[in-house]
């Protein structure tokens, strides 16, 4: 019933969609955020952890200064804020996968803060908020899917160093949210201080959907969570959006909830009551100091930054007379891969317009 789309067409002319991102995107380093374990995926099952990962008594956290490198030229791409002091925090939830029983994440004050993000589409363009990045630890992964009677916890990926990208609530569709990930890709990939390998697990994306009557108050939000492709986020963003009109509609309230997509029935579903601040219990890190950044480091790593996808993007427009969306899709591509571009398709043309 939900993916009737001429129900949904009926009620896109009286309703908005109010959506905001949260993108996780592991730090591309050798080794983990807070151990000398390797930082590797497709090994075996627990042969990547050290006595930290396994949250071993007397265990100590040991900063990796790379991920923080490549955090702070993530955030100046995004045009963030850096945070000269900032400070790590624990979150505390259990999970079978999360040995220690709480995360080290950053909460009050974040390593960066106060981005935005300029995104085209067909008809107009848009800004789009960056609330914060901040650097916080992977968790391991609950495997469920081999023993019918079994979960089995595999710890590789415990540790390993998250890049928590979070948007404000100003997105307002699926097409947008999905032009906006593929630029934040662009962006990570240029960079380097992500691989953004969805399947595998590298990048995965939370988002928050709401519905309102046009003109009126923000709506009750849910979050989805862990999805991996561009394709699996616009499919649930569609359908949630669609449940909660009919809720609304049927004069009963969205519950604030957690909710998962389940691809193969192409609906989400229920997971938990949504948590508050509160519960999580945050207090700062007593294992680490603050975290502290020098004037000359951001300007050193400002400096050292790649062409960016939204100066390569002008410079085509103006080198290869490109038309904006042109010029949008080619700047997505990797030096290897546009420079074989041109190689091959505006080469040819320029010589066959030189010898007419």
């Amino acid at each position: 019933m939900y993916r009737n789309l001429n129900i949904f067409r009926s009620y896109s002319t009286s309703w908005e969609s109010v959506i905001g991102v949260e993108i996780h995107a592991q730090i591309k380093t050798t080794t983990k955020l807070f151990s000398n374990a390797p930082n590797s995926f497709a090994s075996l099952p627990n042969t990547l952890v050290s006595l930290m990962d396994c949250s071993y008594p007397g265990s100590l956290p040991s900063l990796n200064t790379r991920c923080v490198s490549l955090a702070i030229k993530t955030g100046i791409a995004l045009n963030c804020k850096v945070n000269k002091k900032s400070y790590f925090e624990r979150k505390h939830y259990f999970f079978p996968d999360l040995p220690s029983g709480y995360q080290i994440t950053q909460q009050s004050i974040p390593l960066l803060i106060n981005g935005h993000l300029t995104i085209t589409m067909p008809d107009y363009e848009k800004t789009i908020r960056i609330q914060q990045i901040k650097l916080e630890q992977d968790s391991g992964k609950t495997l469920s899917d081999i023993d019918r009677d079994l979960s089995m916890i595999d710890l590789n990926r415990a540790g390993t160093g998250l890049m928590e990208i979070v948007t404000e609530p100003d997105l307002s569709s699926s097409n947008e949210v999905a032009i906006f990930i593929k630029n934040v890709i662009g962006i990570l990939q240029t960079v380097g201080s992500c691989d953004c390998n969805m399947d595998q697990g590298s990048l995965r994306c939370d988002v928050n959907v709401s519905v309102k009557r046009k003109g009126g108050k923000d709506g009750t939000r849910c979050e989805i969570k862990n999805l991996n492709s561009i394709k699996f986020i616009t499919k649930a963003i569609e359908f949630e959006v669609q449940r909660q009109i009919k809720i609304i509609e049927e004069n009963e309230i969205v519950t604030q909830e957690t909710r998962f997509y389940d691809a193969s029935k192409d609906i989400t579903y229920f997971l938990r009551s949504k948590e508050n601040f509160v519960d999580y219990k945050y207090f700062f890190e007593p294992d680490l100091l603050p975290l502290e950044i020098s004037e000359n480091e951001i300007n050193s790593l400002k400096n050292r930054l790649p062409e960016l996808p939204q100066l390569k993007r002008e410079r085509f427009i103006l080198q290869y007379k490109l038309n904006n969306f042109e010029a949008n899709v080619s700047s997505l591509f990797n030096f290897l891969t546009i420079s074989y571009l041109l190689k091959i398709i505006f080469i040819p043309i320029f010589l066959n317009n030189v010898w007419v």
